[in-house]
């Protein structure tokens, strides 16, 4: 997944306003404003995973790539990496996932690890079966002196919810803060010779 941004400016206006010297200086300008504005994106993507999301594993806040601006390309973007927009999709969109293989959904019976995922030494031991469930199987734990409770249930289709508001992030982040760097690193570039 990747947020793209087009950015429309009156640049040609502004140049002629400006002069010549700010021509020589705007290009390079931009192109950093672009990468610190993709820095500051790729930052505030991180932030709202962990607002928005179940604590979210390090390898999900990884996920948020940098694409940057050359001097030849005037074009950065933040994208998510391949592995985690498989699952972060759902997050974001909303839906219905339907995996190849059952996919295995914790009860609140079920202990789980320190990102909310299914604790798997937990799920192996002597007391542990695969039983029926109402809807298809699941992992049980078995007693001697008391009835079995579901641990893990086995499903088909998981309905998700729009969580994370990867789209509002961006357009926020991009509309308050490119102007902003723009205008800094121009007077940055100004002061070059």
């Amino acid at each position: 997944m990747t947020q793209a941004f087009n950015i429309k400016t009156n640049q040609k206006q502004i140049v002629k306003q400006l002069g010549r010297k700010y021509k020589k200086h705007l290009p390079e300008a931009t192109r950093f404003a672009l990468n610190n504005t993709a820095k500051k994106l790729q930052k505030a993507y991180k932030v709202q995973a962990v607002k928005n999301l179940d604590r979210p594993v390090p390898f999900t806040l990884r996920g948020f790539k940098i694409g940057f601006a050359s001097r030849r390309k005037l074009e950065s973007f933040v994208v998510i990496t391949d592995a985690v927009a498989k699952y972060l999709k759902y997050q974001i969109e909303g839906g219905v996932s339907r995996p190849t293989k059952p996919e295995a959904v914790p009860t609140q019976n079920q202990p789980l690890n320190k990102y909310g995922n299914i604790a798997r030494k937990k799920l192996v031991g002597g007391n542990m079966e695969v039983r029926p469930t109402k809807t298809g199987m699941g992992v049980w734990k078995v007693f001697k002196k008391k009835p079995p409770v579901l641990l893990v249930a086995f499903k088909k289709t998981i309905n998700y919810a729009k969580r994370f508001p990867f789209y509002k992030i961006g357009n926020g982040v991009v509309k308050n803060v490119f102007p902003k760097e723009l205008r800094f690193s121009l007077r940055k570039e100004m002061k070059k010779k």
